[in-house]
């Protein structure tokens, strides 16, 4: 897109510097000042729409590697939890299951990250107790924050990160 708004804006140059070059004989023509700051205002707004695609491109570009980012940091916090719970449970098939342990991997997908994490929080405070004593945190995963519309961001913490996902807070130590 912006190879063509480039090559629009020299074309309106070009015949820009051309009209002002034989604007006598325009005007005799018929073709006069109104006409020609037409081309003025068509480069004026050509570049704003140029300038507002870029920045909106570059913004979209910011959130994608940021969800990419707390995606990685909600897998990481599914490594954490499944290494605790491989731990705790060594060879218990049935307990391994429930913690989606040699299951697909990890969700690749943000509704699938979602449903994994919201899943594996209920299964976390249900066997909290056998996961802190094999190194898993209680902190990793906190109680879902009944927030509103809370956008995929981390903010930084003195202990680490604290990543908001849908409704779950996430506190990744480091």
């Amino acid at each position: 897109m912006s190879v063509k708004v480039d090559e629009a804006v020299q074309e309106i140059n070009v015949v820009r510097a051309s009209v002002e070059t034989h604007k006598v004989d325009l005007a005799a023509k018929g073709y006069g000042a109104d006409r020609v700051a037409k081309f003025d205002t068509l480069k004026a707004d050509l570049l704003s729409k140029d300038s507002a695609q870029k920045r909106a491109q570059a913004m979209l570009e910011q959130k994608t590697k940021e969800q990419n980012d707390i995606m990685a940091a909600a897998g990481n916090l599914i490594t954490k939890l499944q290494n605790a719970a491989s731990s705790a449970y060594g060879k218990d098939k049935a307990a391994l299951k429930e913690f989606r342990i040699g299951g697909r991997g990890k969700p690749r997908t943000v509704a699938r990250m979602e449903t994994t994490l919201e899943y594996l929080t209920g299964v976390a405070a249900a066997h909290s107790a056998d996961l802190m004593a094999n190194g898993f945190r209680s902190a990793n995963i906190a109680n879902p924050a009944k927030t509103k519309n809370l956008n995929k961001r981390a903010m930084p913490k003195d202990n680490g990160v604290d990543v908001l996902w849908g409704n779950y807070i996430i506190n990744i130590n480091s």
